[in-house]
């Protein structure tokens, strides 16, 4: 197979995994994949991929991890990655929520700000008699992304017991949105609690008594100032001039239906008359950039050759075949199919 080489790599310089793409990326290593060879070919530069804030294109992200996923086929990939995962990687976000008072306190600090540090889901938290129960729902998406980046956030959740020093059992019950796979004993396992397969859900429930326990490393003082960088950062998503970034990275976590403007201003606390003007001192608009996503996109799953043109308009949200032609034709010269063809020859 063309990704793989003789020689497992040795953990990099720079101390482990720094992103969601970097853990993966060490699991492939580990299994013996020439990951510079297929950043290459995805046009990422893999030495950058371990520099804490190096945004990497989203949708490339997603191109890449379902390229890994599916040639090294291995059934518990996203959970390997899930365990890889350290508090460290959230950068000011993880050291707000390890200098937290209690489990509570680093639950609902992480929930308040995890926005502003990339995250795509949509995560709530409801406190009630039997304690925690945070909820996960992620916008559509391919199924293969959908799945990894689903059960990836279900095992970063294991790491959290490490947090406090007593061996009680601080997990009540885990929802899992998929069926049970081959390696469901390392969930028991990891979280000794009962854990439902083939939930209609996403929840992790913690209990009452564990909510309330001290964090080994908790500060108050670090914990203040470390919030107040992350408010920062939060309230920095609405600034103009990280606006468009920001209404990008949304657009590329969405599939066949897009949000709207309205639905975007809404979450980011704004009134769709203002992100309007704030798009146009940027030079800039809605769909203006919803049409540079959806072109990007549509260049990567051309070059991909993997999706039928059909399937492309459907997964960009194009109402029918004939409007993504208009607009493939319109931005890059040639007519989705021409291009393919022309892709084709020069292979």
């Amino acid at each position: 197979m063309a990704y793989f080489h003789g020689d497992m790599l040795s953990g990099d310089a720079k101390g482990g995994a720094k992103t969601a793409l970097n853990r993966l990326l060490r699991v492939a290593e580990e299994e013996g994949m020439d990951i510079t060879q297929l950043c290459q070919e995805q046009r990422i530069d893999s030495t950058i991929l371990s520099v804490k804030g190096h945004h990497v294109n989203r949708h490339r992200y997603y191109s890449v991890t379902k390229d890994i996923i599916n040639l090294l086929s291995l059934p518990d990939i996203s959970f390997r990655v899930g365990r890889r995962f350290n508090f460290n990687d959230l950068g000011i976000l993880g050291h707000a929520i390890l200098s937290s008072a209690s489990l509570r306190e680093a639950v609902y600090t992480y929930i308040n700000y995890r926005e502003a540090f990339g995250s795509v889901f949509n995560v709530t938290c409801v406190q009630n008699k039997n304690g925690l129960v945070i909820s996960a729902d992620a916008p559509p998406m391919d199924e293969i992304i959908h799945h990894h980046l689903l059960e990836n956030w279900l095992i970063a959740w294991s790491h959290f017991p490490g947090l406090i020093d007593s061996s009680d059992t601080i997990f009540k019950g885990v929802h899992v949105p998929f069926d049970k796979p081959q390696y469901s004993e390392l969930y028991h396992k990891l979280f000794n609690c009962p854990i439902f397969f083939g939930s209609s859900k996403t929840q992790i429930h913690i209990s009452s008594d564990a909510a309330y326990y001290p964090l080994n490393l908790s500060n108050s003082g670090v914990h203040k100032l470390c919030e107040s960088e992350c408010a920062f950062a939060k309230k920095s998503l609405s600034q103009s001039s990280n606006l468009e970034q920001v209404i990008r990275e949304k657009l590329y976590t969405s599939y066949e239906v897009f949000p709207t403007a309205s639905a975007i201003a809404y979450e980011l606390n704004l009134s769709t008359r203002t992100l309007r003007r704030r798009m146009s001192e940027l030079g800039t608009s809605y769909n203006q950039i919803l049409y540079e996503v959806r072109m990007d996109r549509a260049y990567h799953y051309q070059e991909e050759n993997r999706l039928s043109i059909k399937e492309i308009a459907f997964m960009l949200g194009y109402k029918d075949v004939p409007s993504y032609h208009r607009a493939f034709k319109n931005h890059f010269g040639v007519t989705p199919q021409n291009y393919k063809n022309i892709s084709v020859k020069n292979v």
